[in-house]
């Protein structure tokens, strides 16, 4: 498992539902299955739009897998493991969480410099206290 952590202040629900990024001609639904396994995106998007701030407004952790299959209850079962680690200092009411996972469509893609992207299983998570 490869995580990468990152951040933003903006976007990020129009890049999880249709996959909009710079570079990419695919969008979501060309290149995964969307699988929900925590959370509300659209209440959690009202959070974050709520926010009166142009810092950061969340933390988007995305767990990559080298496997070619991982099944819905161990995805679910990761997201529970890696949102218990991350949040122990946090009680539930203080902090949104949202995680889904995205299971490929399309295993590679070239980009515009013709280069081979490998797309794999993996979950992207939303978080951040309600203290921001």
């Amino acid at each position: 498992m490869l995580i990468r952590v990152g951040g933003g202040n903006a976007g990020i629900g129009d890049y999880l539902k249709h996959g909009i990024k710079n570079g990419r001609e695919h969008t979501r639904d060309e290149l995964d299955h969307r699988v929900i396994l925590e959370g509300n995106l659209e209440a959690t998007e009202l959070i974050i739009n709520g926010m009166n701030t142009n810092a950061e407004r969340y933390l988007h952790i995305t767990l990559s897998f080298k496997e070619d299959h991982i099944d819905n209850e161990t995805l679910s079962n990761i997201t529970s493991e890696f949102k218990s680690f991350a949040m122990k200092a946090y009680n539930e009411d203080e902090y949104d969480f949202y995680a889904e996972a995205h299971i490929p469509k399309i295993k590679s893609v070239v980009d515009k410099k013709q280069k081979i992207l490998s797309n794999v299983n993996h979950i992207s998570m939303l978080l951040f206290p309600n203290t921001i």
